[in-house]
């Protein structure tokens, strides 16, 4: 976990691992075994005072490499999740995560860009047992690249449990696994929450994204004041369907290059043309798509961009 105000943080050659080990409480700090099950890696961060602003602080995590990692999630019925709660500036690269996720939720940006995330050249394996999230984007992401990642669903060993129970008390963050978290529905590989209004630029390129049966990517865009957000998808093998919501005027996209990894036939996005939700939790249920080869249709390889 990394705390406020890291401006240069290294993380490179760890193993973390989230266990799932008999628990007999005589024998531990805590009498509940869930004070255990923490995240993977936190970037961590907090409210900021009129003091901080005023004496120029910059807050959250500033220029984060994080690379050559092992992170392992031995719990079979939750997912567990690399945080980015205040990541200005975070890399991310050749690290290997069994049954994780990376989530960039809102925090630290400022006017000159910040808020930037690179996952670059990661390989995600999943032996849970239901399609989840793999890279999660939120609002405090300004630019993101997903890029030559490996991203691997495979069949689950267990079925999803009911909640585990949990004592009332004193319970903190460590605790308590987020909706999207309790595998409870599919989720898609990669997608991006009711098109977060700070994001610029979303690239995502040259990745594998293998084992999803509904959507692989939901990528949405919402209203806003400023320049539409540019969505850059090409050059991906996978399996599931690309979706993208949002008014026409909102964003501006490149889908081009993508391939059904079982077909081998081009793959077109599922437009649909109207302003995401507002407010939701999690990334909404993948739907069933089988994706549409341009050769069956007759389609362009490329769909024109919204204007």
């Amino acid at each position: 976990m990394t705390m406020y105000w890291a401006e240069k943080v290294v993380i490179t050659g760890n193993i973390v691992i989230v266990r799932d080990e008999p628990y007999i409480p005589e024998f531990g700090a805590y009498p509940e075994q869930s004070k255990y099950w923490g995240g993977l890696l936190r970037f961590h961060h907090g409210p900021t005072t009129k003091e901080d602003t005023a004496a120029g602080s910059r807050y959250g995590a500033g220029k984060v490499v994080v690379s050559g990692n092992l992170l392992v999630n031995e719990l079979h019925d939750q997912l567990r999740g690399i945080s980015i709660e205040g990541g200005r500036d975070v890399f991310f690269s050749g690290n290997k995560i069994v049954n994780g996720w990376i989530r960039k939720s809102g925090g630290a940006k400022d006017d000159i860009g910040d808020g930037k995330l690179s996952i670059i050249g990661n390989e995600f394996t999943s032996d849970l047992p239901v399609p989840h999230g793999v890279v999660g984007l939120e609002s405090g992401t300004v630019e993101a690249i997903v890029k030559d990642n490996v991203m691997r669903f495979a069949a689950g060993k267990a079925k999803p449990t009911a909640g585990r129970q949990l004592a009332p008390t004193e319970k903190d963050e460590a605790e308590a696994a987020r909706e999207e978290e309790k595998l409870q529905a599919p989720q898609p590989a990669i997608s991006n929450l009711t098109g977060a209004k700070t994001m610029n630029l979303l690239v995502v390129e040259g990745n594998v994204i293998e084992g999803w049966t509904g959507d692989a990517m939901q990528i949405s865009a919402a209203q806003r004041e400023t320049d539409p957000v540019r969505f850059i998808v090409r050059n991906n093998s996978l399996s599931g369907a690309i979706r993208i919501t949002g008014l026409a005027q909102s964003y501006r996209s490149a889908v081009t290059g993508n391939i059904d990894l079982k077909s081998l036939e081009p793959i077109q996005p599922v437009i649909e043309a109207h302003e995401p939700p507002e407010k939701v939790t999690a990334p909404p249920a993948a739907k069933a798509v089988t994706p549409t080869p341009a050769a069956a249709t007759g389609a362009p390889s490329e769909p024109p961009a919204p204007q």
